[in-house]
């Protein structure tokens, strides 16, 4: 897969995972999940365009990127200071930044 798709699945299923995790769909929620997760693999190998995909306009897209790039020690800084924004979010969104905030403190 090229960098472009592998992107593009990143996005797409950072975006229906917080779709199916608001409708609780967690059959699709755990689908997109894996697809995360392999294009996030990936795209660890592309921490600079691994990056860009924290200031992109979609919150889940925002929060996934967050999640992974916390622990990465270039991009640390700017993914917590995202995910820090994303905790003033209501419902889920919010608290699943502080959660993801919470757990790479205790890491």
């Amino acid at each position: 897969m090229d960098k472009s798709s592998t992107v593009d699945q990143f996005v797409l299923s950072s975006i229906k995972h917080g779709e199916a995790t608001n409708k609780g769909d967690h059959k699709e929620a755990n689908k997109s999940y894996k697809k995360i997760h392999k294009s996030a693999v990936n795209l660890l190998k592309e921490i600079e365009t691994f990056t860009l995909l924290l200031r992109h306009e979609n919150p889940y897209v925002r929060l996934w990127s967050g999640s992974y790039l916390v622990r990465v020690d270039n991009a640390k800084d700017e993914a917590v200071t995202v995910l820090n924004n994303l905790t003033s979010e209501p419902g889920l969104l919010g608290f699943n930044a502080k959660m993801v905030l919470q757990e790479s403190v205790n890491k």
